[in-house]
Parts: C-alpha cells; sequence; structure tokens
C-alpha cells in the first residue's frame, strides 16, 4: 500500500461486497418464507378438497347425508379442528378448522334433486391466516 487511497478502495469494496452479502441472505429468506406459505396453501386446499371427495362419494340412496334437517346429517358436527403433523421426524404441526355445510337447490325440476355443498378451511400457522372456500355442487337423481 502506498497511500491512503488503497485504503479507501478496499474499504468501498468491502462495503460492496457487505451489501451484495445482505441482500443474497434477505433473498434466501423471502424465498424461504415463499415456499414455507405456498407449502401452508397447499395443505389447507388439500384438506378442503378431502372433504368435497368424501360429498362425491355419497350415493343416491344416502342423499338424506346433505339434508340439514335429516337426523343422519354428515356436516352436524362441524366445525371441526384437524391437526396434521409432519416433517422428517414430525417437528413441525398445522391445525386446520374444517367447517362444511350443504344446503338444498330447488329449482323445480322434477327429475334432479340438487346440494350445493360449501367448504371452508382455515389455516393459522402463517400470519395472514390462509383460508379456502370450494364450492361443489351434488346432483342426484329423483
Amino acid at each position: 500500500m502506498n497511500d491512503y487511497s488503497d485504503v479507501l478502495y478496499l474499504t468501498a469494496a468491502m462495503v460492496i461486497y457487505s451489501f451484495l452479502t445482505i441482500n443474497t441472505a434477505r433473498s434466501f429468506l423471502s424465498t424461504s418464507e415463499t415456499v414455507i406459505r405456498s407449502d401452508v396453501e397447499y395443505r389447507t386446499i388439500m384438506r378442503a378438497q378431502d372433504v368435497i371427495e368424501q360429498v362425491k362419494l355419497v350415493q343416491r340412496e344416502d342423499e338424506n347425508m346433505l339434508d340439514p334437517t335429516h337426523i343422519d346429517y354428515m356436516f352436524a358436527n362441524y366445525p371441526i379442528t384437524e391437526n396434521e403433523t409432519f416433517g422428517y421426524s414430525d417437528e413441525y404441526t398445522d391445525t386446520f378448522i374444517i367447517d362444511a355445510s350443504s344446503e338444498f337447490i330447488d329449482e323445480g325440476d322434477p327429475l334432479i334433486k340438487r346440494y350445493r355443498v360449501t367448504v371452508n378451511v382455515v389455516n393459522e400457522s402463517v400470519d395472514p391466516s390462509t383460508s379456502v372456500d370450494l364450492i361443489f355442487i351434488k346432483s342426484f337423481e329423483r
């Protein structure tokens, strides 16, 4: 080093390198948060889709399960809370609040009876919480 200009160049290079390092770390953190959030959203949608799949399996003989006034109403005990544990050694847990309901759609059609099934799933593992609403129309031949 011959004079103070070399020291200034070295200091400027160190400052620029530290800014690059901080921005890279911030980018990695942001990407990790996005991946975690999308994973939570995927699991929330999957829970809502599971309820819809159960409704799809309801046969014509069991259509009373979708009637809110019937004793066999399948959503009588809703909302329910379900926990899911996952990870390499089950170190993570998500809690889902699942609410579902169905209602008869009176279209005046003498041949088809339809029910609108609404499923709402909330997962509060991330801030802001993740919420999914799915609507499915189940039709039965009369």
